[in-house]
């Protein structure tokens, strides 16, 4: 629910994650104590197995929950004490359903700004590797994406909708399993193009694939709700069995 008196998104986007704790509603610990820290810039991986507690821990960072104990801080402000339309526009997620609404690439890429000219649309989808693509379409921006999207393979579903949420500038941007499901060679292509396209923001990605781990600033490896392993992917390489699991490299 929104404060009483909501205090205004600070300009400094460092989020803090202070001892967030979150309880099941039989009283049992889901997850946490967390404590993260995500300077305006940085890219940070969240990595394990399904069930591991990473989407809870993405859902907390945007506030689509509150933790039980502990805070999420943007700039030092407690988020539940800014306006949540307001924090919507900050924090960005998309996760791995990529939904595309009925209508054409163009509209749907517009929602991330509706008063996105053509060439706005354009660009952006330009930066994320579909622009050739789209060239190729009789219909090009006006091509029909069909319900749900479902007219388009998995690689330029989850594109477009990272072309709507890069359009939308979020300064902060929450991607859970982006390459989910999708063959090696799409899914290293999308990471490329991912990774290029949001270089000027923070970037937390939640994923249980190794793809584009060594790129990113700092990597926290999570199991059972909590972090058994973190550090930049050389150290984790050295530190972490799980790690290095997921690298194919169990006992080396």
């Amino acid at each position: 629910s929104p404060p009483e008196q909501p205090v205004s998104i600070p300009a400094n986007r460092t989020l803090s994650i202070r001892g967030a704790t979150v309880m099941s509603a039989r009283g049992n610990r889901i997850l946490g104590p967390i404590d993260l820290t995500i300077p305006p810039g940085s890219r940070v991986g969240i990595v394990g197995e399904t069930g591991a507690g990473k989407t809870t821990l993405a859902h907390v960072i945007c506030r689509f929950r509150d933790p039980d104990e502990g805070a999420v801080l943007l700039g030092g402000v407690d988020l539940r004490d800014l306006d949540p339309g307001e924090l919507r526009g900050v924090v960005g997620y998309e996760d791995d359903r990529a939904f595309l609404f009925r209508g054409s690439i163009a509209g749907n890429v517009r929602i991330g700004d509706l008063d996105a000219t053509n060439d706005d649309v354009r660009s952006t989808l330009d930066r994320v590797g579909v622009g050739q693509w789209i060239d190729r379409l009789p219909d090009g921006l006006d091509h029909d994406v069909g319900e749900g999207g479902e007219a388009e393979s998995g690689g330029p579903r989850r594109r477009l909708a990272l072309a709507r949420a890069l359009l939308a500038d979020f300064p902060i941007l929450v991607l859970d399993e982006p390459i989910s499901g999708l063959a090696p060679v799409t899914a290293e292509a999308v990471m490329d193009d991912l990774l290029e396209a949001t270089r000027d923001r923070s970037l937390i990605l939640i994923t249980h694939r190794p793809i584009g781990l060594d790129r990113m600033d700092e990597i926290i490896v999570m199991e059972d709700g909590e972090v058994r392993a973190r550090g930049t992917h050389e150290e984790l390489l050295g530190l972490s069995d799980r790690y290095r699991g997921m690298w194919g490299l169990v006992g080396g």
